[in-house]
């Protein structure tokens, strides 16, 4: 259609792609040379991100690490309420808050972490195909040559 909208993607998926387990290594790496610290001066040691390939294996992950623990401790304050001491049932309500929180975060930002749209930059590199070199030098859009780690900067 000769009026139809073109869109130009300036970042893509499809050409020089930043990955998700790319960017988790970058910030690894960032944490691992420049280390946060705790009060007294000690290094924080951050653990790599675990990445989910899939909605399920999440799922099961957050049940398994938290539902099924909270659910297993909520049984355990009925069956023997007069164990549960004060900073027991403040860490059972921080626990369920966390969890919550999880919860929600997850429904939140599902469209986006699960998303399996590719973003094709065929009208990009064609608009670049079709500038001078000095119009290339001045518009630098190249996808390929981004240079991801240099681009985040750390």
């Amino acid at each position: 259609c000769r009026d139809a909208l073109k869109v130009f993607h300036v970042a893509t998926s499809t050409v020089n792609p930043l990955t998700l387990r790319a960017l988790r290594d970058i910030v690894q790496d960032h944490f691992e040379r420049r280390p946060m610290v705790d009060r007294k001066g000690n290094s924080i040691n951050v653990k790599p991100a675990v990445l989910f390939t899939t909605e399920f294996a999440f799922v099961a992950h957050i049940w398994v690490r938290y539902a099924l623990p909270l659910a297993l401790l909520k049984f355990l304050q009925w069956l023997f309420p007069w164990m549960m001491t004060y900073v027991r049932r403040q860490q059972l309500r921080m626990m369920d808050k966390t969890y919550a929180s999880l919860k929600r975060f997850a429904k939140l930002y599902r469209p986006y972490t699960f998303y399996g749209g590719l973003f094709d930059a065929g009208n990009t590199e064609e608009l670049l195909s079709g500038l001078s070199l000095k119009e290339r030098e001045a518009f630098d859009f190249d996808l390929r040559s981004i240079n991801w780690l240099q681009y985040i900067g750390v």
